[in-house]
């Protein structure tokens, strides 16, 4: 059969390229063959060899695509492996976006990222104790007074730094993550209880409410803040009140790894049965390159006693602690924070936070 077109099919040759302009390659060849066939012009072997030859040619187009986007990608995968070789555990100069990322572990990089610079994070929880009646790891007195002592036992529970099982790990609102809200950074915490009066030690030893924020002093000079908290307190059994405490290691972060002890400070203690003890400003000093733990604790206030029933108001508040308290040479110590709250290796010893 002639290879040159007469009139019909070169008109029919122009009105497949036109159609194909937005055919896929499937759609060209049907194109081809119907037109064709109604041309009369070529065989259906013919037709059927075109269609072969096409999709060859289709296949092997692909086939060099292919080639191509794989080989974009091994170089890709390549300059990624070179700058993963010059990390070997520190940013190098080229890849932080902070110049001052280059002092820091790809661990604390990453951890930092995660919070937007001025957040503050801190943790809050609220221990069940015997409130809730019923149930594993309710307790009264076994861990002592929250109010004025005891601040040790407070950031082992609030944090899962303990080695108590479920014993006494019973929570009502599991410690979580928190943020100071607001311009001057402020917390509040208001909840109104009725429970089922199944015995006097729900009110005797009822939640315990705490929040720790790790605060950390980034300069070579102790520096003295005034912490502004407050909230209700309950006073039937002594083991209730409210307070504040400070926990202080006895080495400086550079030297966290020799960490052997914690001191206690109480700070602020309040005993009695009231909803609000009003804001109280308490000073508190954190040493020069250290890391402390600051430690709000409230329980709840006994409002009344309907029949078969307990009424319990909740109340912890922190304010202006942004403002007033985190000014200049002191941060929030988010590594610290980060870990307190997950406690990546099970750990059941609280000196381990500050461990690197």
């Amino acid at each position: 059969m002639s290879n040159v077109f007469d009139p019909v099919v070169e008109a029919l040759a122009t009105q497949i390229q036109n159609d194909a302009a937005t055919a896929t390659p499937t759609e060209k060849v049907e194109l081809a063959k119907a037109w064709v066939l109604l041309a009369g012009r070529y065989s259906a072997g013919e037709l059927e060899k075109f269609r072969i030859d096409k999709e060859t040619q289709i296949g092997a187009a692909a086939a060099t695509k292919i080639g191509e986007i794989e080989a974009a990608g091994a170089a890709q995968v390549g300059l990624m492996q070179a700058e993963v070789a010059e990390i070997s555990g520190l940013m190098t100069p080229a890849w932080p976006l902070n110049p001052d990322d280059t002092k820091k572990s790809i661990p604390k990089v990453i951890d930092e990222k995660l919070f937007l610079p001025g957040s503050v994070p801190f943790l809050f929880g609220i221990l069940a104790r015997y409130q809730e009646y019923l149930g594993i790891g309710m307790i009264t007195s076994e861990k002592g007074t929250f109010y004025n002592d005891n601040s040790r036992e407070q950031l082992a529970l609030l944090t899962g730094f303990n080695t108590d099982g479920l014993s006494y790990n019973a929570f009502y609102r599991q410690r979580s993550l928190e943020f100071l809200d607001g311009h001057d950074g402020h917390f509040i915490h208001s909840e109104m209880s009725w429970i089922y009066a199944g015995t006097s030690s729900q009110y005797y030893y009822p939640h315990a409410l705490s929040a720790v924020l790790f605060v950390k002093n980034t300069t070579e000079s102790d520096l003295t803040r005034n912490l502004r908290c407050g909230g209700a307190t309950g006073w039937n059994s002594g083991y209730e009140g409210a307070g504040a405490h400070v926990l202080t290691p006895d080495v400086t972060n550079d030297n966290a790894a020799d960490i052997a002890l914690l001191s206690e400070e109480n700070v602020w203690n309040y005993a009695g049965n009231t909803s609000n003890t009003g804001s109280n400003s308490v000073a508190i000093t954190v040493p020069a390159g250290r890391t402390v733990a600051i430690i709000v604790y409230t329980s709840p206030y006994h409002y009344t006693s309907p029949t078969s029933a307990y009424v319990l108001f909740e109340h912890l508040y922190i304010e202006r602690f942004k403002n007033e308290f985190l000014t200049t040479g002191l941060e929030i110590d988010i590594e610290r924070t980060v870990k307190a709250h997950q406690n990546p290796n099970g750990s059941g010893d609280i000196l381990d936070i500050w461990r690197p």
